[in-house]
């Protein structure tokens, strides 16, 4: 006995519909290698964080962000730290 013939919506779209589009720069598939240390430690972290967007602040980052935002300025001399 031959199987009936499938209908498009009796199951999963084949392989090859389901992969993204190729794109001209191999470059912007990449992933940095701190996104991937990232994703080891913690993959629930690492979908919050860079598929979902969110990133809560803590006085650590807010202090590290100020001491970028300092050297990228140029700036010579470093805040007292109480």
């Amino acid at each position: 006995m031959n199987p009936a013939p499938s209908s498009p919506d009796s199951g999963p779209a084949p392989a090859a519909s389901r992969t993204p589009a190729a794109t001209s720069d191999p470059a912007a598939d990449l992933l940095p290698a701190r996104m991937l240390n990232e994703f080891v430690y913690c993959p629930r972290l690492f979908y919050y964080e860079h598929v979902e967007g969110v990133f809560l602040h803590n006085a650590d980052t807010k202090r590290g962000a100020a001491e970028h935002t300092r050297v990228d300025a140029g700036m010579k001399w470093t805040p007292l730290v109480g």
